[in-house]
């Protein structure tokens, strides 16, 4: 005020010898500047409540859009994503755009501020953390029903593998170790590409496919199934539902705070959270060793086991309880040969161990876990621990006599079936007067494996390059051909060729005939053998010819 006054003072000392414009000036100030400012002020209050209303509207016109149109966006990879309830999919900035401009322009009171309303959506937009979405119930469903049993066999252990990704998401619990079948590299491999590539993460760094000195009390275990290993069910998966399960892991993770609160708070599952948790629990090397005893060993005066056979047994235990390899074999060793002396020359820390632990689902009692360490001994010369047997030996005595008297090396020999040697020493025990329990292909492949490092076996299936004593294939096929030949010769059954098929289906019947309960080699088998052995006669890869029958 005192500025403005000192102005007008001012201007009526300049002009105060000119009459005409000392009264210009009080016409203005007196006139015409009081109608002036209630002009501006009236301009003001107009301006005013169009910007509230304009915001009202823009407001509005947002969260009306955003609700309709949810688009999120990953700053590390500057990708935006699109999700219509039931499927998240990666959408462009300029669709986006698009999108926002063609909705602002059938709203005609936005047209003024169409810029604007564009600028304040896309940076709401790019405040829309994907990775904090909250997917609908449809999403999540769908999400476990193609994980599970296709990945994994049970639904808490899709729920539990989710909320590790998630965790990894949000750099949560980064000193656990979660160890995962090896079968599972390719899968969580391409899994760790796509984050990459679309969210500019690693998910997979805490999972270990080997025990190397990892500490057990930071340490879970993770199941997966076999279709973890079959990239033409796993790769279609990730192609179309990636993100679906990026966001449904982000959400676990938040919702049950870690997988880890998942199990325990969440999943009920009686069976999966001791496995998880089993090394956690289990936290020393003497406690595993001690539960592996008990269940695997028993104290037999007379008996042995070699450290071979001791070292499969516990093979077979890790097997069994779906551990990795979580003790080194020299270390395993040690520790049960100082138990075996222990009795001769005391060593309390290893031995106190042991004799404190059992497990809570453990068959046996300490003292009775005592009685079996007690009194064994272990020789150096022979590599033996005397005095213990297994409910398990009498198996791997009887698997390793069936293979050396009955397998042959065969250069010419291939595909010999895992369930064909199944059969073949199930019989070798009927006839051997062995009584063993029937061993599935699993075990066989476990026992091949380990006891025949040489044998190679394709696609855990087929053995090539041996044969067995006891069933010669291509004598039977051989005899069949011979067989089919003649009868055709007589009956002319078959017409002018004879099909792969119907040749198969005569070798069928003819071996039944000749021996009920004789083995019957795969159509693949035979197929094979009809091409090496008849190749001048066969006629489109599928036929016999005609020429054979007579010649």
């Amino acid at each position: 005020m005192e500025s403005s006054i000192d102005v007008i003072r001012d201007l009526f000392s300049k002009y105060n010898d000119d009459p005409y414009m000392i009264e210009r000036m009080n016409q203005y100030i007196c006139g015409r500047l009081p109608k002036l400012f209630e002009t501006f002020k009236t301009q003001r209050l107009s301006n005013k409540t169009y910007e509230e209303k304009m915001q009202l509207e823009q407001d509005t016109f947002m969260q009306n859009f955003l609700k309709k149109s949810q688009y999120y966006y990953i700053a590390a990879s500057e990708k935006f994503f699109f999700y219509d309830g039931i499927s998240y999919s990666i959408v462009s900035e300029d669709d986006i755009l698009q999108d926002v401009l063609s909705s602002i322009s059938k709203n005609r009171a936005l047209i003024p501020w169409k810029k604007s309303t564009k600028v304040h959506i896309m940076a709401k937009i790019k405040g829309s953390s994907l990775l904090k979405t909250i997917p609908n119930s449809e999403t999540i469903q769908n999400v476990l029903d193609i994980l599970c049993p296709v990945i994994f066999s049970k639904k808490t252990e899709v729920k539990y593998f989710l909320s590790i990704i998630g965790d990894a998401l949000f750099k949560k619990c980064i000193d656990v170790i979660h160890f995962i079948d090896p079968k599972s590299k390719s899968f969580l491999r391409e899994l760790n590409n796509l984050c990459q590539i679309y969210l500019g993460s690693n998910v997979i760094g805490t999972f270990k496919h080997k025990y190397y000195e990892h500490d057990y009390k930071l340490s879970r275990l993770t199941r997966i199934a076999d279709g973890a290993s079959n990239e033409h069910i796993w790769r279609p998966i990730l192609g179309t539902h990636f993100l679906d399960i990026i966001c449904v892991a982000a959400h676990y993770s938040v919702r049950f705070s870690s997988s880890d609160e998942y199990l325990l708070e969440a999943s009920n599952d009686v069976t999966l959270i001791p496995y998880v948790f089993y090394l956690k629990d289990h936290s020393t090397p003497e406690k595993i060793v001690s539960n592996f005893l008990s269940l695997y060993v028993e104290k037999k005066e007379g008996h042995m086991i070699s450290w071979k056979n001791m070292l499969f047994l516990w093979k077979h235990f890790l097997v069994k309880h779906e551990l990795p390899a979580i003790i080194f074999q020299n270390n395993l060793k040690q520790m049960l040969v100082q138990l075996c002396i222990s009795k001769i020359t005391p060593s309390p820390p290893i031995y106190n161990s042991f004799a404190n632990f059992m497990s809570d689902n453990e068959q046996r009692t300490p003292n009775s876990l005592l009685e079996i360490i007690k009194n064994v001994e272990y020789d150096e010369s022979t590599d033996l621990f005397i005095g213990l047997s297994s409910k398990y030996i009498p198996a791997i005595q009887s698997f390793l006599q069936f293979w050396s008297d009955t397998m042959i090396l065969s250069e010419s020999e291939y595909d010999l079936e895992l369930g064909e040697i199944v059969i073949l020493f199930k019989r070798f025990c009927l006839q051997s007067g062995i009584v063993t329990n029937t061993m599935s292909e699993h075990q066989m492949v476990d026992m091949i494996t380990y006891y025949y490092p040489d044998i190679v076996i394709e696609d855990s299936k087929y053995i090539h390059g041996v044969m067995c004593s006891s069933w010669n294939k291509k004598e039977d096929i051989e005899d069949s051909l011979e067989a089919l030949r003649t009868f055709e010769s007589d009956n002319k059954t078959y017409g002018s060729h004879i099909s792969f098929y119907e040749a198969y289906q005569f070798y069928c019947k003819h071996q039944r005939m000749t021996e009920p309960a004789g083995m019957i080699v795969s159509k693949n088998y035979f197929e094979k053998y009809l091409v090496d052995n008849l190749g001048e006669y066969i006629i489109d890869d599928a036929m016999i010819s005609s020429y054979w029958i007579s010649h």
